[in-house]
């Protein structure tokens, strides 16, 4: 899944909404049953991996893009 919401995302323009979009993406296909709270979701989801959330993975790979970029 991380690929497929990653790609080009070197060439976003961060926006607040664009953020709260896939947040609320990955929370969709995150939840299994409708019954489970997106809190639960994620307590549950970060005791099984150590994945930060998507805004700060897309602001990593931007700023690696950058740093490249630059040093090209």
């Amino acid at each position: 899944m991380l690929p497929v919401i990653l790609y080009g995302a070197e060439t976003w323009s961060p926006t607040r909404q664009l953020s709260m979009n896939i947040d609320a993406f990955v929370q969709w296909c995150l939840r299994h049953t409708p019954q489970i709270s997106n809190k639960e979701v994620r307590r549950r989801v970060r005791r099984h991996t150590d994945q930060p959330p998507f805004k700060h993975i897309i602001r990593t790979t931007r700023l690696k893009f950058f740093g490249y970029t630059c040093t090209s």
